[in-house]
């Protein structure tokens, strides 16, 4: 499953570097778990080899990660970071500053409010040239119960409050919360992608 999300979000990459000239990314990987994603960044050809740093974003312990600069990827690097904490924005904005080239935003099931932080990011700092996000589940208690420190839009609030009283399968919340995304992005889009293997393979670019 790890694997064909990995293409998705590969694949979905390709298709933004080929509609831009820029000659040099920076790929932010949020949510990136185990590090698969910024792996295979590292290591493709092609239109990734565009691709001059990465970051890979996750609260695991630096021990429990891929161990990038043995393994050859010497511009693949580790932010162990909790995307909700209070200090995260500040410090991935002092990083993107420091690198000084173009970001791409990926984001592999980032769950809940993580999400949201996602389009955050992608909104607020300049640096941001791209997203390609693949949501997970829906908003969760603690979420909600920290929506104001968040900043959780009221208008995304209201509409998975109504959403959640009429729906009936897993289906339709999954649907509803991808389209509450899509709403906060002006110009996005969204697109099934049925090769990876897991029914939240929405990818909003």
């Amino acid at each position: 499953q790890e694997v064909s999300e990995t293409m998705a979000l590969v694949q979905a990459l390709e298709q933004l570097m080929s509609e831009t000239q820029i000659p040099q990314l920076h790929v932010v990987d949020l949510c990136c778990g185990s590090g698969l994603t910024s792996c295979a960044l590292g290591l493709f050809g092609g239109a990734v080899a565009r691709v001059a740093r990465v970051t890979a974003v996750d609260r695991r312990p630096t021990p429990q990660m891929p161990h990038f600069l043995e393994a050859g990827l010497s511009h693949v690097h580790y932010l162990c970071a909790d995307m909700l904490s209070p200090g995260f924005f500040d410090t991935l904005a002092t990083l993107l500053q420091e690198v000084g080239l173009p970001v791409v935003l990926l984001g592999m099931h980032c769950c809940g409010a993580l999400s949201v932080v996602a389009t955050q990011i992608y909104q607020t700092m300049p640096q941001c040239i791209a997203l390609v996000l693949c949501p997970c589940c829906s908003l969760r208690n603690l979420d909600l119960k920290r929506a104001d420190r968040l900043q959780l839009p009221q208008s995304l609030l209201t509409k998975l409050a109504t959403a959640k009283e009429s729906a009936d399968v897993v289906t339709d919340c999954y649907d509803t919360w991808v389209s509450s995304l899509v709403e906060l992005l002006p110009e996005a889009s969204c697109q099934r992608y049925p090769e990876m293997l897991t029914p939240c393979n929405a990818l909003i670019t």
